[in-house]
């Protein structure tokens, strides 16, 4: 796996740019009904769709199996979330405590979502991702990984092409906006304003056909989703 940056205009910083993860995000919302298709992003309601998918919280998990919340935390080596998969299924949890603000449990529960889409499980050998090393991969996988999960979650609460076509005026307008944490609005920020719809034209235009409603995917109707 390569990643591909992009030098920001007059910054010491870079932005990131994953032709594959972008292509992961744009089949993701065209697999979603229309209705879902608005921001701030409705990740719960897109988790919804998705006949193979379960999602928990710590806490409940915890309640269900008798066991405290260390365990929990020590079992998804993580405090905020990770994804489990078992054949074909998968699982997410995720920590719903008070001290973890909305944002972050939104940004957790899409970069998770973000491992499967970009079928992250080939390249380990357990049945986890979570924060913590895999030692069935080397340091530097590992940050790949985690990245691609981190691109895709915020392009899929916040896309690159959205803020092209709306001229957010500050990251304060975002971070309303996407429902974004201030850190992530002024992450976002930044790379909107070096943004180049070039770098991938293809993409910027088949995003905005699908965010606008001129393209409109087919749902269906058939998916079942037990949310608990």
């Amino acid at each position: 796996m390569k990643y591909n940056y992009k030098n920001c205009k007059g910054e010491n910083n870079f932005v990131y740019r994953n032709p594959k993860i972008e292509n992961n995000v744009l089949e993701f919302f065209r697999s979603l009904p229309p209705h879902l298709i608005k921001f701030p992003f409705d990740i719960y309601g897109a988790i919804k769709t998705r006949s193979n998918f379960s999602v928990h919280s710590y806490q409940k998990y915890a309640k269900k199996h008798n066991l405290t919340m260390q365990d929990v935390v020590a079992f998804c080596e993580s405090n905020t979330g990770c994804i489990f998969k078992q054949g074909k299924k998968y699982m997410i949890l995720y920590n719903n405590g008070e001290f973890i603000v909305l944002e972050r449990k939104l940004f957790t529960l899409t970069h998770e979502v973000g491992h499967s889409v970009a079928e992250h499980f080939r390249f380990i050998s357990g049945d986890r991702i979570a924060e913590q090393p895999d030692e069935s991969i080397t340091d530097e996988l590992r940050r790949e990984i985690e990245r691609e999960a981190n691109h895709f979650a915020a392009n899929v609460l916040c896309p690159l092409p959205y803020l092209y076509m709306t001229s957010p005026s500050s990251p304060k307008d975002i971070q309303t906006a996407h429902r974004l944490s201030e850190e992530a609005a002024e992450i976002a920020y930044r790379d909107y304003r070096a943004y180049e719809r070039s770098y991938n034209m293809k993409w910027h235009n088949a995003m905005l056909r699908i965010l606008t409603g001129v393209d409109k995917p087919e749902p269906n109707p058939k998916r079942i989703y037990m949310f608990s």
